[in-house]
């Protein structure tokens, strides 16, 4: 069953075509977070005030959908100020001691300081293991675990190239992206998964030249067993890359923790990079961040609109082709290139998903020469509640 958690009784508000959360498989996913005040035209003005009412609003979220600021396993943070410390000394004060697994990031551009997404637990905080320090790894740098479990699920804090600290990190790009892909299999094992079950990966570049360098050794690390995967360009202060995942947890038996991999899927251009198209697992499917592709690389929408129709028409061929629809789409994150194109994007947005709406967050980076790339969440045709 897929629960839609909309806005009413002087709720927090939520930016563009989206419910507050969507509730299924015993997790909460909450559109991306804002400091806007309920019934209010105008909110806090301050970089601490803007922190401080993102975090009440995820605050009242939770707590319309049954859960809590102690049930948040996964945290993405995107920033356009870059007062970091001074948001870690309020976010740490919100979450407590029930740290979740954090990604944070600079983007390109947004009408507020931040915008926090997030998923949670359903129900009581009970199964749900926090991994803060890992044996062989740089301590961690702010508040957050590296990696929390539940549900059968690995979140893990997005993955940086230090080695022994932030200041102990490879000279060369290569070097960095290596360190990444190693602290990335240690927190994995740690938390009882490995790189073979992996089934959603985001890498934040900080330079699009990168990109093949990039892929050519994710690929050598990840070997046959390659995730959805998601790559953007953004800010992250002094790092060069910085990786954040999903996986199964790795079980006594090969069913437990089975994945399913979907390369392609016909009426799609072919791969761009090293990835499937779609990931099954414990119910739920993972989409690569789907791009305005017709036939090829060179085959494209010539308008913005036409590009998201295109995209969206995409995510459609490969949720069916993996076993799901868009009515069963719980999670969007949209990665748009300019804050002029959120308006017609929200339009097209709502009239193609209609009544069923995702949790949606929708933020500025850099997508290359695309104009807009879409990755989901959905709940596999025929999956029971976990």
């Amino acid at each position: 069953m897929i629960r839609r958690l909309d806005s009413n009784g002087g709720a927090l508000l939520t930016a563009g075509a989206s419910p507050e959360a969507v509730i299924t498989h015993g997790f909460v996913f909450v559109s991306g977070q804002v400091p806007d005040v309920a019934n209010h035209p105008e909110g806090p003005t301050d970089f601490a005030g803007e922190v401080r009412q993102a975090l009440a609003n995820l605050a009242r979220t939770l707590s319309d959908a049954g859960s809590g600021m102690d049930r948040v396993v996964k945290v993405t943070t995107f920033l356009t100020d870059r007062r970091l410390a001074e948001y870690n000394e309020i976010y740490a004060d919100a979450f407590g001691s029930n740290l979740p697994a954090r990604t944070t990031v600079m983007v390109a551009d947004s009408e507020h300081a931040i915008e926090i997404q997030c998923i949670a637990i359903a129900g009581d905080s009970e199964g749900i293991q926090r991994i803060a320090n890992v044996p062989g790894m740089a301590p961690v740098l702010g508040p957050y675990s590296q990696a929390v479990v539940a549900n059968g699920f690995v979140f893990t804090s997005g993955q940086t190239p230090a080695v022994t600290s932030m200041a102990d990190q490879p000279e060369s790009f290569g070097g960095k992206v290596r360190q990444v892909m190693a602290n990335l299999d240690t927190v994995l094992t740690a938390a009882g998964s490995s790189m073979d079950h992996l089934a959603k990966v985001t890498t934040y570049l900080t330079d699009p030249d990168q990109l093949v360098e990039y892929n050519g050794i994710y690929a050598g690390a990840i070997r046959s067993g390659l995730p959805a995967r998601t790559s953007c360009c953004v800010d992250i202060w002094d790092i060069a890359l910085e990786i954040e995942c999903i996986a199964a947890v790795a079980g006594p038996s090969p069913e437990d923790g089975a994945i399913k991999r979907f390369a392609t899927f016909p009426g799609l251009a072919d791969s761009v990079g090293p990835f499937s198209q779609a990931v099954q697992a414990n119910g739920l499917i993972f989409t690569t961040g789907q791009i305005p592709l017709i036939t090829s690389v060179d085959h494209r929408p010539q308008d913005f609109a036409g590009s998201v129709r295109q995209v969206l028409l995409n995510v459609k061929t490969v949720l069916e082709g993996a076993g799901s629809s868009l009515d069963s789409v719980v999670n969007v994150t949209t990665y748009l290139t300019s804050l002029d194109q959120r308006e017609e994007y929200e339009r097209i947005y709502a009239e193609v998903f209609g009544s069923n709406l995702p949790a949606t967050t929708s933020v500025c980076v850099g997508i290359w020469d695309f104009t807009f790339e879409i990755q989901c969440i959905a709940v596999a045709e025929g999956a029971g509640e976990a």
